[in-house]
C-alpha cells in the first residue's frame, strides 16, 4: 500500500510540475512600481545629510525619511509658512525649476522644503501651503522637523542660518542644496531670485542623469 501511494505520488508530480512550469514562463511581466526598491546605500557616508538624526514629519503627518527610496537626486530648502519676502520667491524658484526639467528628469528628482517654524507650521498648515502654491504631492515634500533644536541639526547640516525675531519673523539665509542619492551634496545656491540659477540648474540637470 505504501509503495502505491508512493508511485502514485511521483505520478502526479511528474504530471503537474511541467504544467506549472508551463505558466511561470508565460506569466506576463510585473509592472515595475509593484516591487518598490530602496536603493539607498545600505551605510550611509560620513557627509550625507541623511544622517541628521532629527526625524522629520510630512504634510500628509506622516514620519519622512529622506533616505527612504531616495531619488537619483534631492533637492533642499528652507522655509517657513508666515514667510513674507524670501519664501515666496524660493518657492517662485522651486516652480520654476521644476518646470526647467524634463519629465524624465522630474521622476528622478524629489523637493524637500523644512520648515524652521515647528510648532506652527503643523502638517495641516504644511498641506494648505502646498495646496496653495501648486505644490505636486508626489514630487514636493514639505517637512517638519518636532522641535527648534531638531530644526537647527537639520539647517546646520544644510549650511543655512537662522534666528527668531522678537515678532515672529525668522530671518533665515536663502540655501538649495542639491544631493545625491546617498544624501552628499553635489551643488548648492545662495542667490535669492525668482529665475534658477543658469549654473544650479546645469548641476541639477547632471545630477538627474
Amino acid at each position: 500500500m505504501t509503495c502505491l501511494k508512493t508511485c502514485c505520488a511521483l505520478l502526479f508530480a511528474a504530471t503537474l510540475l511541467p504544467a506549472l512550469a508551463d505558466d511561470m514562463v508565460n506569466m506576463p511581466d510585473m509592472p515595475a512600481h509593484h516591487h518598490p526598491v530602496d536603493n539607498a546605500p545600505a551605510v550611509l557616508p560620513g557627509d550625507s545629510v541623511f544622517q541628521v538624526p532629527a526625524p522629520l514629519t510630512d504634510q500628509g503627518g506622516q514620519p519622512f525619511n529622506p533616505a527612504h527610496a531616495a531619488p537619483p537626486a534631492t533637492l533642499f530648502t528652507v522655509f517657513y509658512g508666515d514667510c513674507q519676502y524670501a519664501c515666496p520667491i524660493i518657492v517662485e524658484n522651486l516652480k520654476q525649476t521644476v518646470a526647467a526639467l524634463s519629465t524624465t528628469e522630474r521622476s528622478r528628482l524629489r523637493v524637500v522644503m523644512i520648515s524652521l517654524n515647528p510648532g506652527i507650521d503643523t502638517p495641516e498648515k504644511l498641506a494648505q501651503l502646498a495646496q496653495k502654491n501648486a505644490l505636486a504631492p508626489g514630487l514636493f515634500s514639505l517637512v517638519v522637523a518636532k522641535d527648534d533644536a531638531d530644526t537647527r541639526l537639520w539647517a546646520a547640516a544644510l549650511g543655512v542660518k537662522y534666528r527668531r525675531a522678537t515678532n515672529g519673523d525668522i530671518n533665515h539665509s536663502t540655501r538649495l542644496v542639491i544631493t545625491n542619492r546617498a544624501g552628499v551634496p553635489v551643488a548648492d545656491n545662495s542667490t535669492l531670485a525668482p529665475r534658477p540659477d543658469p549654473d544650479f540648474m546645469q548641476a541639477l540637470h547632471t545630477a538627474l542623469q
